[in-house]
């Protein structure tokens, strides 16, 4: 998914704690396997390859997107992981910092919405049917706790409980080590706000902005800065800088 994932354990032996590892690693990278769009051969960068055909899913590809159906519905839209096409796009205008045109912005919003697809879990093993071939998606905002939350029951079925998780600063917490309250964590805010620390047990723990992770483009002979979250309702990043934990 583009990051880095770190799993801190207290085991009896490091060869318990190996074992556990590698397979909450693997179980992370079934998941990417099936929903990462930093993979072209990934399972969901395959389907969208089918227009107007039921598409039969795996286990973890249909519960990514009955979240994302979860979360479009509860955000109103403003959480679309239909946005792929708008996310491409801004990912190439980061590279090359020149903010795209309004024809070629326009162009990729139209393909995107949770109406141009059909998610059918009522019948074994679910479908997906994406009614235009421009269709992409992008489950950057929900993979990455997804795949620690199955990266710790990995941990919890090997029988050690005592792990943070961490997949590019989501983090999910099992019980805390011995003789803490919890895993202590520091929220790092804005940079002209002091950091907060948090104790996490048993709960998870996710910061989304732009203190890290933003675009800069030329506009009007000018640098602007922008946010690398997208709004799929106007297809642009969000201009006021904004943190949330």
């Amino acid at each position: 998914m583009g990051v880095e994932a770190v799993i801190t354990t207290w085991a009896p032996s490091e060869t318990e704690a190996r074992t556990a590892t590698r397979a909450a690693f693997a179980r992370m990278a079934a998941l990417e396997d099936s929903i990462s769009d930093y993979r072209p051969r990934s399972e969901s960068m395959r389907a969208v390859e089918i227009v107007e055909e039921p598409v039969p899913v795996s286990e973890d590809f249909a519960s990514a997107l009955d979240l994302g159906r979860t979360w479009f519905q509860l955000s109103d839209g403003g959480f679309d992981p239909t946005v792929g096409p708008l996310t491409a796009l801004w990912r190439q205008s980061r590279r090359r910092g020149v903010q795209p045109s309004e024809r070629d912005i326009e162009f990729a919003a139209a393909s995107v919405g949770w109406d141009k697809l059909v998610f059918d879990d009522s019948v074994t093993p679910a479908t997906v049917t994406f009614r235009t071939a421009a269709m992409g998606l992008d489950f950057g905002g929900l993979g990455k706790g997804l795949a620690a939350d199955l990266a710790l029951e990995e941990m919890r079925r090997a029988g050690l409980d005592r792990s943070l998780i961490d997949v590019g600063g989501d983090l999910v917490a099992g019980s805390p080590p011995p003789g803490a309250r919890g895993w202590r964590v520091e929220v790092r805010t804005v940079e002209w706000d002091e950091g907060v620390m948090v104790e996490l047990a048993d709960g998870a723990v996710a910061t989304s902005g732009d203190v890290e992770q933003f675009i800069e483009v030329e506009r009007d002979g000018r640098r602007v800065r922008l946010g690398h979250l997208l709004d799929p309702r106007n297809g642009r990043p969000i201009s006021i800088r904004r943190e949330a934990t």
